[in-house]
């Protein structure tokens, strides 16, 4: 008895009509994300509305619950970058595979001009937000509090307070617009 081989179905055909559906279905119990776009990985000039994470993260969450504006997260963004620089300057990882060498010189100098550069733009940052608000920022966006833990831990407990506290991070965060020309 003889087989019979099945008729092969183009290709063409087959990538044309099959459209594949990305979306995610189910999310981890406690999860806090909020929609963004990006490029399509799989179509080049495409972008396509992703899920993102913003459980830790009190800025994206305020943009994403569009409290703040565009201007207002970048410069946030930016404060974020020049303080980790400023913070661990250029910090590696320890190569575990080389020998180790007592009394070696440093590969590296703990200041380097990167972080004396980013040191000086914070510092010009507080001048702007003053005492007060470069606390805040530092708090929410340094620490990552939300405003609710900022505010518990300076004893402010009413709705009233928490609102002062919004208010006041959202003007820090035009004043940071403005300083790095984002507004």
């Amino acid at each position: 008895m003889r087989r019979r081989l099945k008729a092969a179905i183009p290709l063409a055909r087959t990538t044309s009509a099959t459209v594949h559906d990305r979306r995610a279905t189910e999310l981890p119990k406690g999860a806090i994300v909020a929609p963004i776009e990006v490029e399509d990985p799989y179509a080049r000039g495409e972008r396509i509305t992703a899920l993102t994470s913003v459980r830790d993260d009190p800025l994206g969450a305020l943009w994403a619950r569009h409290q703040i504006d565009d201007a207002r997260f970048m410069a946030g963004r930016h404060w974020q970058k020049i303080y980790e620089t400023a913070a661990i300057g250029d910090m590696r990882s320890i190569d575990l595979s080389r020998e180790r060498i007592d009394g070696g010189v440093r590969a590296t100098e703990p200041l380097n001009d990167r972080r004396v550069s980013a040191m000086a733009k914070l510092r010009s940052c507080r001048e702007s937000l003053g005492t007060v608000g470069d606390s805040l920022v530092t708090d929410v966006l340094g620490r990552s509090l939300t405003l609710v833990e900022v505010a518990a831990s300076r004893g402010l407990n009413s709705h009233r307070h928490l609102d002062f506290l919004g208010q006041r991070f959202r003007e820090c965060l035009e004043t940071l617009a403005v300083e790095f020309g984002y507004a």
